[in-house]
């Protein structure tokens, strides 16, 4: 069952939910701002979306996104390996769900921004934070606050530790908006 604990990275301090699905063999973090969280009129205001990963999309539906992403987003699409790049774009896709889901309506591919070295963002959009393993896809959106996910698959019939602390580390750094090279500056509650 998911539990709360308490992460935190360059002083900010974020509530964190973690748990494992162990219908679909996923091990799950997601974190969210602790001080927006607190100004946050409601925590439904926080939803995820998830889907097996994309492998059965049609090259005229691949391409259809692509061209309607901005030029340098797609550039590096394209470069990718064919599954990572239809993992990607499903990650887009239940992104504009959930965006619509919020009340924002349609979102235009055209206004994802993905700046270097900082958090991808929807002009005028919910905040997110996509994740996709070898076996799913996952989008987290958010009206109001700041938010990280991250998801593993595992084998077995439980989660082994190290997987739940390292997905409360990557959601941490992916709400903070900061690389994996900052990973040991994560701190996460000991009972994890």
């Amino acid at each position: 069952s998911p539990r709360l604990r308490c992460s935190s990275i360059s002083g900010s301090v974020w509530y964190l939910i973690i748990g494992p699905d162990s219908a679909s063999r996923v091990a799950y973090g997601l974190a969210v701002l602790r001080h927006r969280v607190e100004n946050c009129r409601s925590m439904s205001r926080v939803i995820v979306l998830h889907a097996p990963s994309p492998g059965h999309g049609t090259p005229e539906w691949e391409r259809g996104l692509l061209q309607r992403l901005p030029y340098a987003r797609r550039l590096e699409l394209e470069s990718r390996d064919p599954e990572a790049r239809r993992a990607s774009l499903g990650g887009t896709v239940l992104l504009f769900a959930a965006a619509g889901r919020l009340g924002f309506g349609d979102v235009e591919a055209g206004k994802l921004r993905f700046p270097e070295d900082a958090k991808p963002r929807v002009a005028g959009g919910p905040f997110f934070s996509i994740s996709h393993t070898a076996q799913h896809v996952a989008c987290a959106a958010s009206c109001e606050c700041d938010i990280g996910l991250d998801h593993e698959d595992y084998a077995g019939e439980q989660a082994p530790a190290r997987l739940r602390h390292w997905t409360a580390v990557e959601a941490t750094l992916k709400a903070a908006g900061a690389g994996l090279r900052r990973t040991g500056a994560v701190e996460v509650d000991v009972e994890l």
